[in-house]
């Protein structure tokens, strides 16, 4: 069938399949392209968003600790006790913003169930130092070791908030 055919039909016939194939080549980049874009797009939007906010609450998880140890490495002082606690709070508050900002994130299934968790083991943590700090200015405790032992009922909710946004 090929032989029967003139030159100037072999040459359409074989720039056609040319074209067919350049066409498909086309078709598969775009799709190939189209598709590392959505792959950048997510990661961008929701997992960078949720490893920002995330490593955000860790930072501010340490501050809070940081600044319930100065709170009662200072115990006898309590004008440094009542700067360290106001402190504590706006950390506190941080802590909830960024928790808040993880919420956002929709879609996102992980990063919901991540702002859950942190939110109830913050909660109970600050409940806790809030415990403690009461006990101090009562004057039920008075050294740094007691505060210490004391804050330990909640010291697995800081440590795991710590966890949970570190992972």
């Amino acid at each position: 069938m090929f032989k029967n055919m003139r030159i100037g039909m072999r040459l359409a016939l074989g720039f056609a399949c040319v074209v067919l194939m350049l066409l498909i080549v086309g078709g598969a980049g775009y799709w190939g392209v189209t598709s590392v874009k959505a792959t950048a797009t997510h990661m961008l939007e929701e997992d960078g968003a949720f490893s920002e906010h995330s490593a955000r609450v860790r930072a501010n998880v340490l501050g809070l600790r940081r600044f319930e140890k100065d709170m009662f490495i200072n115990i006898g002082a309590s004008d440094k006790v009542d700067k360290y606690y106001a402190e504590w709070k706006e950390e506190a508050e941080s802590v909830r913003k960024r928790i808040a900002d993880l919420e956002k994130i929709e879609g996102y299934k992980e990063a919901q169930e991540t702002a859950s968790t942190l939110k109830t083991n913050l909660e109970t943590y600050l409940a806790g130092v809030q415990r403690v700090l009461d006990k101090m200015r009562s004057g039920e405790i008075t050294t740094t070791q007691q505060a210490n032992d004391a804050v330990g009922e909640v010291k697995d909710e800081a440590q795991k908030m710590e966890r949970t946004a570190q992972d």
